[in-house]
């Protein structure tokens, strides 16, 4: 730890000695000489484009060509700034230049580069920002790789961006050795990017690492040159030397190019590739931020350079766009916690780091806009920059409070989203299908609402605690999840078989539980420790806080049923400087409410499945009546889940409109008489199995009753969105019969018909009479029943062993009590089907004295 404080120290004294050398020289920047008029250069010669200072230009034009600059002829661009570099401001220079193909001499007067100081102003505020958000990362992170390269990449900005050019005449050796030091961080910048796009988000092998470095090691090795030609170029003033300098600071501007595009592909892959949504998220801001940043640079000021060799705009205008770059790197280190960085955030804090930058940006604008103007020694005083200072100061409101709105919904979404946030949990944990899926769905939640170092989720199975999910935000990579098991102790949690997202440390063990912690688990449900509130304001409870500070933990929530039982633990460990606030402890209250009810349901489905496994090594019945438990368990929870769900949402929200309450409350009572319907076909089952299931047979009116049934089953069938059709004769139809149970056969038949239905949902009822029957038809376009199965399919359990079929629910008793009620009337029942095309049920039931007469 003391090794790593020295290194920390030595790499802050280095980068503050860079930072003062960038600083003592501004003043050589302040006194750069130029022309008094704007060139370009062109078909090597150079343009007059616009002129500066009337009276210092010595008679140039705008259009005019230089011939010659103090007796040199500047070819280019860069050959005349060269040649103004070698002089001092005040100096008159000798020129010759062209006009209408005549050849004029004349002498100009040089003045300050930078007139107005607004390039030094921006300059220093941009560099000292990124400086300060490269000091920050040095002593906030945990110093890997990744962020020691963007460490360096921001520093290498700073000092670069800060040692600007500065006069040579006054201080030669000075300002060959702050060059020398240009280059060289220039060269830097680039280097460092492109190895921390290959190194983030995945640390990347020591050979690795190498290989990377040969890469990289062309542009350093061009300052090389680049230093020592431009270094011969200002001491001799050879034109030649200069030339062969420009010609390798060319490849070093292409080469930076080419490592940008590259490391930007390498960001846009690592996107691709990220498995976890915090890790895209962190990619995205990385990446529009370098957009932002460095785009502008490139394609407006690197590259017409390298092509035109002009400007499209002032270096003053680019380098502002940088600022885009610390602010997206910042927002990634507060919302994300990019490079393992622990802080203490609030609103406070975000807010005043904002209306910094902000301000700053503000007063850059207002600085530039109003130089643009007025010319570059115009700054303030004037009515037009009055008047654009409070248009661009409303603007800025706007843009303040839309940026408040934005960092509240991206770092403050549990206070924010509250609402939302429990919106998606339910509909997580609705898609669940088994425990193990819950536990994904809570810790997702959890990680993507509040900002927590690790999660452990332990369940109870069997009285023994099991590791169930795994989270940990400090993980190098996600993994898949893992089927191995993992015994930890036999008193408290064995691991379960996915552990999830990551894997797990080999040395975790669960926290050991007395009896008496326990109990103040169940009763309080949700714990957190004083220390990691704010404000503090949730009971303590001493019993529970002194278990949270022996095993290093800083929350717990406990999962419990109805009965108070325990049901499992969540565990979470906070970093040293993070806490939880109200809303965030009111999520995890709500975490925990959804997760009980949830783990409780699959706790008994559960148990059903592990009570039917034991009684199948009984015997042959056993199994086939635990495979019926099972199935009836299914469906009963089934219109029991929609029911509590429906309810749920009422009681939760109580200003819904009528019309939807109205709808919730005809699906809580369908979904009952669904379930009435399943509970009523269990006990008729239990009394055919008996041989006690009694009938009650009086006069029917076959037509009447089809009309009944369809009207009973008309809103699932509608809900299901079935076109129905029903054929009634004129002639009525009365035999005698148990009325009930015929209207529990047709719902029998109906039912299965909207089960085994894909894509063409239609339903006939049809009554009519064949021969001394009167016959009521069910015909639907499902799936169809295979010829070889039909024998069976009146048998109880009885299931078709299909693709299509296997995935729908039920437990096999419909068709047999179908099957018993119509033996009980005399009657028979025909099956019409093709597998594929539909079938048609149809119940003959006896006519013209060959009804049963008696009470069976």
């Amino acid at each position: 730890m003391e090794k790593h404080s020295l290194k920390i120290s030595f790499i802050f004294l280095l980068d503050l000695v860079l930072l003062l050398m960038a600083l003592i020289h501004l003043p050589s920047v302040f006194v750069r000489p130029d022309v008094p008029f704007y060139f370009y250069s062109a078909n090597d010669t150079v343009h007059v484009s616009a002129i500066k200072d009337v009276n210092k230009s010595g008679g140039i034009k705008p259009g005019d060509i230089l011939v010659s600059f103090g007796g040199e002829h500047p070819d280019g661009y860069e050959i005349l700034e060269f040649l103004i570099d070698k002089k001092k401001v005040g100096d008159e220079v000798p020129v010759t230049y062209a006009r209408s193909g005549t050849i004029r001499e004349s002498s100009v007067t040089l003045l300050e580069l930078y007139p107005s100081k607004r390039f030094i102003f921006v300059q220093v505020f941009v560099s000292i920002l990124v400086w300060l958000t490269a000091i920050y990362l040095l002593f906030k992170s945990r110093y890997n790789y990744a962020a020691a390269y963007v460490h360096w990449m921001f520093v290498a900005f700073a000092v670069t961006n800060l040692i600007a050019w500065g006069a040579i005449s006054y201080h030669p050796e000075f300002e060959l050795l702050m060059r020398s030091i240009f280059f060289f961080t220039y060269s830097l910048v680039t280097v460092f990017f492109i190895l921390f796009t290959f190194q983030y988000p995945h640390q990347v092998d020591k050979p690795v690492r190498l290989k990377l470095r040969l890469l990289t090691a062309p542009n350093i090795l061009l300052a090389i040159p680049i230093i020592y030609y431009h270094a011969s170029a200002i001491r001799t003033g050879s034109l030649e030397m200069y030339a062969r300098f420009q010609f390798y600071f060319d490849i070093f501007r292409f080469l930076m190019v080419i490592y940008f595009v590259a490391g930007m592909v390498l960001i846009i892959r690592s996107y691709l590739k990220a498995e976890l949504r915090e890790e895209r998220e962190r990619l995205q801001w990385i990446f529009w931020g370098l957009c932002i940043g460095a785009l502008p640079f490139l394609l407006f000021y690197i590259l017409p350079q390298l092509i035109f060799s002009r400007y499209f705009i002032s270096e003053e205008i680019t380098i502002i766009f940088f600022l885009a770059v610390p602010f997206s790197f910042l927002i990634a280190m507060f919302r994300y916690k990019i490079y393992d960085i622990e802080l203490l955030l609030n609103r406070s804090i975000v807010y005043g780091f904002v209306v910094v930058v902000l301000l700053g940006g503000y007063i850059l604008i207002v600085l530039l806009t109003a130089s643009e103007i007025k010319g570059e020694e115009v700054f303030f005083g004037d009515f037009n920059v009055v008047f654009i200072t409070l248009v661009i100061a409303f603007s800025f409101n706007l843009v303040r409070k839309k940026l408040q709105d934005i960092i509240d919904k991206k770092l403050f979404s549990a206070t924010v989203n509250y609402k939302n946030a429990v919106l998606l949990l339910s509909e997580s944990l609705a898609k669940a299908t088994n425990d193990k899926a819950l536990i994904d769905a809570g810790i997702e939640f959890i990680s993507a609402n509040l900002h927590v170092k690790r999660i452990e989720t332990y369940l109870n199975k069997e009285g023994r605690f099991f590791l169930c999910g795994y989270y940990d935000r400090e993980a190098v990579r996600p993994v898949k999840h893992s089927r191995e098991k993992f015994e930890i102790k036999a008193n408290s949690p064995a691991p379960g078989n996915n552990i999830s997202p990551y894997f797990p440390p080999t040395d975790i063990t669960p926290p050991a539980l007395e009896e008496n912690e326990a109990y103040h688990l169940r009763m309080n449900r949700v714990c957190v420790h004083p220390q990691s509130l704010r404000p503090k304001k949730v009971k303590d409870n001493s019993v529970i806080n002194e278990w949270l500070e022996r095993n290093d933990r800083q929350a717990v929530i406990a999962f419990t049923g109805q009965d108070s039982s325990l049901l499992g633990l969540l565990l979470i460990s906070l970093s040293e400087n993070e806490s939880l606030n109200e809303d965030e402890v009111s999520l995890l209250t709500t975490l925990q409410t959804e997760l009980s009810t949830a783990l409780e349901k699959f706790s008994l489905y559960e148990s059903f499945i592990l009570a039917g496994e034991e009684n199948r090594r009984l015997e042959e019945m056993n199994k086939l009546k635990s495979y019926f438990v099972s199935s009836v368990s299914h469906d009963l929870k089934t219109p029991i889940t929609s029911i509590r769900m429906f309810a749920e949402i009422m009681q939760m929200n109580p200003d819904l409109p009528k019309e939807k309450v109205m709808d919730y409350m005809r699906t809580i009572e369908e979904e009952s008489a669904r379930l009435t319907r399943l509970i009523n076909n269990l006990l008729d089952f239990a009394k055919i199995e008996k041989g006690t299931k009694e009938y009650n047979f009086t006069p029917v009116n076959l037509n009447e009753l089809v009309k009944e049934v369809m009207k009973l089953m008309e809103y699932q069938l509608i809900s299901s969105k079935f076109e129905t059709r029903i054929k009634i004769p004129d002639e009525e139809f009365i035999i005698k019969g148990d009325r009930d149970s015929i209207v529990e056969a047709l719902i029998n038949l109906i039912n299965n018909a909207i089960k085994f239905s894909k894509d063409r949902r239609e339903i006939t009822a049809q009554v009519m009479k064949r021969d001394n029957y009167a016959v009521i038809s069910i015909a639907d376009k499902g799936l169809g029943i295979k010829p070889e199965n039909i024998k069976n399919i009146f048998e109880p359990f009885f299931r078709e062993k299909t693709k299509e079929k296997n995935s729908v629910g039920g437990a096999g008793l419909g068709l047999s009590i179908v099957q018993h009620i119509m033996d009980a009337h005399n009657g028979k029942i025909d099956v019409i089907t093709n597998s594929g095309e539909g079938t048609m049920f149809m119940l003959l039931f006896p006519v013209n004295g060959n009804e049963t007469d008696t009470d069976s």
